[in-house]
């Protein structure tokens, strides 16, 4: 999704002209309806929408501007890493050593917030939402690009809300095409 930094919001013709992770959900959620289409289809489908889905609360998805961070080039842990990257996978990998411990902490952040009230919505809602969220936390480094304890301490309850928003939109009733499907 490139919506500009500067943007009020989502504007399909603008953010989604040649297609973006908003009308990949929609596409891969009718094929996922369409009962005249094969079962491997529809699980084929569910797989992009899981991932369709992942991809549009990370904030860098959601953002036009220097390619999504992918041309930022910040330190971290004493080595050049693009800001991208280091929300994709650094920023997790860090405070969630193992797979275990980063389910319990979504588990856990869903269970101390209005989960249900973060399935609402559509897709196009989930990018503005992600798009403020960019805006707000992420492009909040030092000066000197330096990522520290003080820079993850204040993003880290955002990319956990982030992934908990996620889980919540894709296990809930805001999907509601998944509901009815047998895959």
């Amino acid at each position: 999704m490139n919506i500009p930094r500067g943007a009020s919001g989502y504007n399909a013709q603008r953010d989604c002209s040649r297609g973006c992770v908003v009308s990949a959900i929609e596409q891969s959620l009718q094929l996922l309806q369409d009962p005249s289409k094969s079962r491997a289809a529809r699980q084929d489908a569910l797989k992009w929408v899981v991932h369709f889905v992942a991809d549009l609360h990370q904030p860098l998805h959601a953002i036009a501007d220097d390619r999504g961070g992918n041309d930022v080039i910040v330190q971290f842990n004493g080595r050049p890493a693009n800001l991208h990257r280091l929300w994709d996978v650094d920023l997790i990998e860090r405070a969630y050593p193992s797979q275990t411990m980063l389910q319990d902490q979504v588990l856990a952040t869903m269970q101390t917030a209005n989960w249900r009230g973060w399935q609402a919505g559509r897709p196009q809602d989930w990018a503005e939402e992600t798009h403020r969220v960019a805006i707000e936390a992420v492009y909040l480094f030092p000066e000197n690009r330096e990522i520290d304890d003080r820079y993850l301490e204040k993003t880290l309850p955002v990319i956990q809300e982030q992934l908990a928003k996620a889980a919540a939109r894709l296990a809930g009733g805001s999907i509601e095409h998944l509901q009815a499907t047998e895959c």
